[in-house]
């Protein structure tokens, strides 16, 4: 899979869904560690030349592209959509066997090349993260999906983010890429959408975008919460709707929701997230791949160990 990105788009201080982020074309990477195509690595057990224990790793993942060759992003959303066009989706596993197809390795290879050569927004992120899921390319590999990204260093609570309004933004992008050249969709767009498009149907959440751009508005997220808000929730009508918003656009003073900032996570709570995690994972493996997951119990303890030692070096009188 694709290398990490810069932590300013995901997982980082900023949030990528606030108004002020980077308006990128309408897909971008999958955030993660190196991943470059080779061998696929064997579970190391045996010691180093100085008799230590290799550190424990949780299904590292396999390295596989050497060397990608960048990928020019698309300068307009036409060019974006002919791009994702170019892609073979998948909604179901090609082959019923445990090991992959040539056909299936081929199709992974186009998903981490295209994410890992350029920086291309939230649709091709989410779209290769659900395809991936669907067509199970994981599965000569890690038995189930979590285990893919976790071996990825990638939150599998962000996944499901992007795997749930890439495909929103995608049909945006198709029905109004063609006609508006400086549509500038981002992720905060689809996401406020997204509770439309789920009672109405998705074409319902292009005529709002597609209603502010044609009043030369530029579309914020703090703009759609303030047009969705004045639309009904219990109905959906599309004249309705258009004069509606056309009314909020044509008032003199527009009142805003406030932007509203993400409480970030607290330190101590994140890394005892991060050990469950962990055990979660070698627990799984315990059956699959035992010397692994004993390798994972044996640095638990002796992290244990250190930690316990610590805090009795701290007490008083010690």
């Amino acid at each position: 899979m694709p290398p990490r990105k810069s932590k300013s788009r995901i997982g980082g201080d900023s949030n990528p869904l606030a108004d002020d982020a980077e308006h990128t074309a309408p897909v971008s990477p999958l955030h993660d560690q190196p991943y470059e195509r080779g061998e696929r690595p064997q579970p190391e057990t045996s010691a180093d030349a100085n008799g230590a224990s290799p550190p424990a790793t949780v299904e590292q993942a396999p390295a596989r592209v050497a060397e990608v060759e960048k990928v020019r992003p698309p300068a307009t959303p036409q060019e974006m959509v002919e791009y994702l066009d170019s892609f073979t989706p998948l909604d179901a596993p090609l082959a019923a066997t445990a090991d992959l197809t040539d056909k299936e390795r081929q199709i992974r290879d186009q998903y981490e090349a295209a994410i890992a050569g350029a920086d291309l927004g939230f649709i091709v992120e989410g779209m290769v993260a659900k395809w991936t899921q669907a067509g199970e390319l994981y599965r000569d590999e890690y038995a189930e999906f979590e285990d893919y990204c976790q071996a990825h260093d990638r939150s599998m609570r962000r996944i499901n983010q992007l795997m749930q309004v890439a495909p929103l933004g995608l049909h945006i992008l198709r029905r109004l890429g063609k006609n508006f050249s400086r549509l500038r969709l981002n992720e905060s767009h689809a996401k406020h959408l997204l509770p439309l498009a789920d009672r109405a149907g998705d074409d319902a959440a292009v005529l709002v975008y597609e209603t502010l751009l044609r009043a030369n508005e530029r579309v914020t997220g703090r703009l759609l919460q303030a047009v969705l808000a004045r639309l009904p929730e219990d109905r959906w009508n599309p004249d309705e709707a258009v004069t509606t918003i056309e009314a909020f656009l044509a008032e003199g003073s527009r009142v805003l929701p406030a932007e509203r900032e993400q409480a970030p996570a607290a330190p101590v709570e994140a890394e005892i997230g991060r050990i469950q995690k962990t055990v979660q994972r070698a627990t799984r493996l315990a059956h699959r791949q035992p010397d692994l997951a004993r390798r994972i119990a044996a640095e638990l303890e002796q992290a244990a160990q250190r930690i316990r030692a610590e805090l009795r070096d701290g007490e008083p009188g010690a």
